[in-house]
C-alpha cells in the first residue's frame, strides 16, 4: 500500500478531524449552558468577577435549550443598586444566602460561585472528550490501514510469491494466502530422501508484516517425532532481530514517519524484499548454515518415549 494511496487515511489527521468533531459537540452544549453570558461574560467572571452575596428570591421551572430544567433567582447590591442574576437548579430556599461573583464595570455579568466552578472546569472537560475523540479517529484511521495493507500484501505475496516458489518446485495450493483465516502457509518439496518446508507466516495481530521459515523434514519424520533427534529451522528475515519489526514489512512507525519523514513502502515492495533473498534460501538447503539473512535455529526433539517418561 502506497503512502499516497486513496486507501491511505493519515491516522494523524483523522485524530485532528474527530477532535475538531468533539470541540465542535462541546462547544454546541457549552454554549447552551453559558447563557445568557456568553463566552466573552464568562471569561470575564474568571478575570475581573469580585465575590458577594445574594438573596434568593424564587426558584421555578424554566425551558432551556435542552429541554426543561430549574433555575434559581437571587438579587444582590452593586454600586447602592439592585440587581438580578440566576443560578441554575434549585439548590436553595427563598431568601436564603447564596454566593456569588459578578463583573464590578459590569453587574449584570454575574454568575453564582456554583457555576462559575462548573465553567472552569469546561477547560478540563473539553479536553477530555477531544482527546477521546482523537484517539479514536487515530486508532479507527490505523486499524483501516492494517486491514487494507493486510488484505494487499496477501494479494502481492499470492501473486509475486507463488509463481515463484512454483518455478522452483514447491506444491502450491491455489488458495494459499486468500483464507483471511489463516496465518501460516506451508508449501513443501520432494528432494531426494528429504522434504523442504518453506512456511510463510503473516503477523497475526494484522499488521502488513510477514516472515519466511525453514525446515528439512527427513525421510521417516515420523519416527523422529516418535523416538527424538535433532531438527534445524531456519527463518529469513531483512533485518536481524526478534520481533516482527525485523520482519518483512510495508508499515512504518508512525514517528518516523512523521518525524523523520520516511514513508511506509509497498506491500509490492515487501514482497520483492523476500523474493531478491529466494537464491539465498536455495544455497541454505545444502549448507544448512547462517547467512547474513537466515538464523538457523536447532530443536532437539525428546520423543514420544521419552516425553512420557518411558
Amino acid at each position: 500500500m502506497s503512502p499516497v494511496s486513496d486507501k491511505y487515511v493519515s491516522p494523524v489527521r483523522a485524530a485532528v478531524v474527530m477532535a475538531a468533531i468533539g470541540f465542535i459537540f462541546v462547544g454546541y452544549f457549552a454554549t447552551l449552558s453559558l447563557a445568557p453570558q456568553g463566552w466573552s461574560g464568562w471569561y470575564r467572571l474568571n478575570r475581573e468577577g469580585v465575590q458577594a452575596q445574594g438573596i434568593v428570591v424564587s426558584c421555578h421551572g424554566v425551558r432551556t435549550g435542552k429541554g426543561m430544567g430549574w433555575e434559581t433567582n437571587f438579587t444582590f447590591i452593586a454600586d447602592e443598586q439592585s440587581h438580578w442574576g440566576f443560578e441554575l437548579g434549585c439548590r436553595h430556599r427563598n431568601g436564603g444566602a447564596i454566593d456569588i461573583a459578578y463583573v464590578p464595570s459590569d453587574p449584570s455579568i454575574v454568575a453564582s460561585q456554583r457555576d462559575l466552578s462548573k465553567v472552569r472546569a469546561y477547560p478540563f472537560v473539553v479536553g477530555v472528550i477531544c482527546g477521546s475523540f482523537g484517539v479514536f479517529g487515530f486508532l479507527f484511521a490505523r486499524r483501516k490501514n492494517q486491514n487494507s495493507a493486510r488484505l494487499d500484501l496477501r494479494t502481492a505475496l499470492a501473486v509475486q510469491l507463488l509463481p515463484r516458489l512454483r518455478s522452483m518446485g514447491f506444491c502450491v495450493p491455489s488458495i494459499s494466502f486468500w483464507n483471511s483465516l489463516m496465518y501460516d502457509f506451508k508449501f513443501k518439496r520432494e528432494h531426494g530422501a528429504v522434504t523442504h518446508v518453506l512456511t510463510v507466516q503473516l503477523e497475526r495481530s494484522g499488521l502488513p508484516r510477514f516472515v519466511v521459515g525453514l525446515s528439512i523434514e527427513p525421510e521417516g519424520v515420523e519416527s523422529l517425532n516418535r523416538d527424538g533427534g535433532g531438527l534445524l529451522q531456519a527463518r529469513v528475515q531483512p533485518h536481524k532481530g526478534t520481533t516482527t519489526r525485523a520482519w518483512f514489512r510495508s508499515d512504518t512507525p508512525i514517528l518516523q514517519e512523521k518525524v523523520l519523514g520516511k514513508f511506509s513502502s509497498s506491500e509490492a515492495d515487501a514482497v520483492a524484499s523476500c523474493i531478491s533473498l529466494l537464491p539465498e534460501v536455495e544455497a541454505w538447503w545444502d549448507a544448512q548454515a547462517p547467512s547474513e539473512h537466515i538464523t538457523v535455529i536447532k530443536h532437539a526433539l525428546l520423543g514420544e518415549h521419552l516425553a512420557n517418561g518411558a
